[in-house]
């Protein structure tokens, strides 16, 4: 059985593009696989987004299920909602994101020649109106090694599909994270990390996946404001440590390394941001002004 899992929240504009991309991919298996939507609904959300589920819910009533929650962070309701997916392949998709055609069946093909596997395949970006932007996700030349996925996060939400008995594993594992820092993590981020340590990684190269980019997505538009730089290389922060806490009897030497390095480098721009900003915080303007000299040394030491 497939589960495919998204979140809802004031997501009127694209959910109903996200859910039909899904209707096509499911529709191609259903003589070989049963599937499901699990949709989980903020009901924080102000617009007509219920509406919307209410409409497909009601015309699909055995593919797609509206689990409703109170208002929660994305993270938050990301894990509520795979902890009530049960089936053998889970796929997460945001509600304004896109699979193509066949991106289901050419996943669970890959997949289902191994066990304990956590699949992620490469993102290709659209616009607001879903017109094909230039460019793809940045993937390294072994997508699957933890050393190249501690520098940067390749791994968007949408690229993922995990099979049940490592998504259980990595549900757990979270679990043990004081509640409090769940928000400000980036889940697939986490995820990701968590996967490739516990699970068995795979890279679907015969597919990809949409990520729209538009002024709603946390990381669509590179900021330059410093309060929001600096938020976002928090939450860098924060998902390397609780890796670093979940893990850490379990991490060799060179992955030490690699989260030092990523800590040090994101700490570096945070002051790098704040000096920028603050001319009357003098240390951090001098250290702003030597900030590139010193993450070059950081870098040299790593290579």
């Amino acid at each position: 059985m497939i589960t495919v899992v998204t979140r809802a929240y004031n997501a009127e504009k694209y959910i109903s593009e996200a859910l039909w991309s899904v209707l096509e991919n499911l529709n191609i298996l259903k003589k070989e696989m049963v599937g499901e939507v699990l949709v989980c609904y903020d009901k924080g959300s102000q617009d007509n987004t219920y509406s919307i589920l209410k409409r497909f819910s009601s015309k699909y009533p055995e593919l797609i299920h509206v689990i409703e929650h109170e208002h929660m962070s994305a993270s938050e309701a990301l894990f509520y909602c795979l902890n009530r997916a049960h089936s053998t392949y889970i796929f997460l998709l945001d509600y304004d994101d896109l699979y193509p055609i066949e991106h289901v069946r050419k996943t669970v093909s890959v997949l289902s020649n191994y066990s304990n596997a956590f699949g992620f395949t490469r993102i290709y970006f659209i616009d607001d109106v879903t017109k094909r932007l230039r460019g793809t996700s940045k993937i390294p030349a072994d997508p699957t090694d933890i050393l190249n996925l501690l520098k940067v996060n390749y791994v968007g939400t949408s690229s993922i599909c995990v099979q049940n008995e490592c998504l259980r594993k990595i549900l757990a594992t979270i679990e043990k994270l004081p509640k409090i820092i769940i928000p400000y993590i980036h889940e697939d981020w986490l995820i990701a990390l968590l996967a490739f340590k516990e699970c068995v990684p795979v890279f679907i190269q015969n597919s990809y996946v949409f990520y729209r980019i538009h002024s709603r997505h946390r990381s669509a538009v590179q900021s330059t404001d410093s309060l929001r730089l600096v938020y976002d290389y928090s939450r860098d922060l924060i998902t390397l440590l609780a890796f670093a806490r979940l893990e850490r009897n379990k991490l060799s030497t060179s992955e030490w390394r690699a989260i030092e390095q990523g800590l040090l480098l994101r700490f570096h721009s945070i002051a790098k941001s704040i000096g920028k900003d603050f001319s009357s915080l003098s240390l951090f303007t001098i250290y702003y002004r030597f900030i590139d000299t010193i993450k070059r040394l950081i870098r040299d030491k790593e290579n």
